[in-house]
């Protein structure tokens, strides 16, 4: 069998150098060139000896191809995973630089609101200094001026009443500003006068023993202008208060 395709192999060949030959007699040398190479490797590949070499041949090329496209495959592995590894890394840094970023606002937020509580306590001292300065008045009226006192009762316990003004001052004095004065005649000495406030412009004083009729009262105190819904007359005040027909006061406002 193996000589059958040698014979065809060589008579085969034989046939391209015959077309070969009436080529190149027609002047068609580049064709009849390339039919002589094609005759010569047919002839060749007949031949046992240079089958085992172009097979030999072949594989080592194959394999060498193959060889070094794994080694490339293997570098753009190698390539894409320190790529992975770069990347990860990059974004574990802007992950910190994140947080960072993150605490820094936060800070700047502390401070924006502690320099906001500061801009608050000096607009408060500012108020405060304009109004020491400012707002500063006097009062003085009568103990038994209706629109400014009230006078009656306060139950201290179950069987036991005292007497006590309730004073309507004109404006809503500053917390801890209010000077209080009393004055009852024949004596005419002027005594500081304990108070305590119901609220807004409305205070309470105890006032056993005095008499209205000769009685008179002095503020000294700051006014507060932020308040302005406060008590303008004493009416409306009786509006917020229960008093009994023994004129005791059972409630204070809130």
């Amino acid at each position: 069998m193996e000589t059958i395709g040698q014979i065809i192999g060589i008579f085969f060949a034989g046939f391209l150098l015959l077309l070969a030959y009436k080529l190149y007699a027609k002047d068609r040398i580049p064709s009849a060139v390339l039919v002589v190479w094609a005759s010569v490797f047919i002839f060749l590949c007949s031949w046992p000896w240079f089958q085992g070499w172009a097979k030999s041949f072949f594989a080592s090329t194959i394999t060498t191809q193959l060889k070094e496209l794994g080694r490339q495959v293997n570098t753009v592995q190698e390539t894409t995973t320190e790529m992975h590894k770069q990347l990860e890394k990059h974004q574990s840094e802007i992950d910190n630089h994140q947080k960072q970023l993150n605490g820094i606002q936060l800070n700047i937020k502390s401070d924006q609101t502690n320099l906001d509580a500061e801009e608050r306590r000096l607009s408060d001292v500012e108020y405060w200094v304009k109004n020491i300065y400012e707002k500063v008045t006097d009062e003085d009226f009568a103990a038994s001026d209706t629109n400014h006192v009230l006078v009656g009762n306060v139950r201290m316990d179950n069987t036991t009443n005292q007497e006590v003004y309730l004073i309507r001052l004109s404006h809503v004095p500053i917390t801890n500003s209010v000077e209080s004065y009393v004055k009852s005649k024949p004596l005419e000495i002027e005594q500081r006068m304990y108070m305590v406030k119901w609220g807004l412009n409305i205070f309470e004083a105890p006032m056993e023993g005095f008499n209205p009729t000769n009685t008179s009262l002095s503020f000294h105190y700051v006014i507060d202008t932020r308040e302005t819904n406060f008590f303008k007359d004493m009416s409306e005040f009786k509006n917020h208060i229960l008093v009994t027909n023994g004129g005791v006061f059972l409630t204070h406002p809130k």
